[in-house]
């Protein structure tokens, strides 16, 4: 995560969030993002549809799910506008950084900043987030400069991946790489621009899924 701002506000109103929605278009020389997610604050709705009309308005899942089931059951069933503004599926068309729950702003503040926290004592606690933040990435880079990782496939996918890739990132990629090799794709149907395969992993071949693939023309 990249921290480039933050907006101390008065109140959660549509007025204030438009203010800091504006702000933020003017320091990027009024071009609008592709995408935002927010919670389901009404106020943040507003305020995007107004100064955003053009931006893909994501609701953080996280947020919904930690609502009780009765709740989303509620709204997913009474609401299907509400409904597509967080499910994964609707938004396939759209890039949006994948923000963890476990990685959003609280916990970049975290040890840092708390409810006590007075704003002079604020901006000096802002200061020394930022600066911790920035040691960290200076230290994963050199990391990866200076370390050579292990490859565990003849894949060149594999190696193009580690000469481009972050040491972390690179990690993530080899894991789902490694994984696809216990895979078997059997094709059974198609011989044209749609075809079907069989996909089941090693020794676990009673759960096996249909895929379909269909290749642009």
């Amino acid at each position: 995560m990249v921290l480039f701002g933050c907006a101390l506000l008065l109140d959660e109103s549509e007025a204030s969030f438009a203010w800091v929605f504006k702000t933020w278009l003017s320091a990027m020389n009024d071009q609008p993002p592709v995408s935002i997610t927010t919670d389901q604050d009404r106020a943040i709705k507003a305020a995007v549809h107004q100064v955003f009309p053009e931006t893909r308005h994501c609701i953080c899942k996280w947020h919904i799910l930690r609502r009780p089931r009765k709740v989303v059951t509620y709204i997913s069933c009474s609401s299907i506008f509400l409904w597509k503004q967080w499910a994964p599926v609707y938004f396939r068309d759209t890039f949006f950084a994948a923000l963890s729950s476990n990685h959003g702003v609280s916990s970049f503040f975290d040890g840092y900043v708390n409810q006590q926290t007075t704003i002079p004592m604020f901006f000096k606690q802002y200061e020394r987030a930022l600066e911790n933040s920035l040691e960290r990435e200076i230290e994963a880079d050199y990391d990866t400069m200076c370390t050579t990782p292990v490859l565990k496939t003849p894949s060149p996918m594999e190696q193009q991946a580690a000469n481009l890739y972050t040491k972390k990132v690179f990690a993530k990629f080899q894991e789902e790489l490694v994984e696809t090799f216990v895979y078997t794709a059997n094709k059974i149907d198609g011989d044209g621009r749609v075809s079907k395969f069989r996909v089941a992993k090693y020794e676990h071949d009673h759960k096996a899924y249909i895929v379909m693939l269909d290749v642009p023309g």
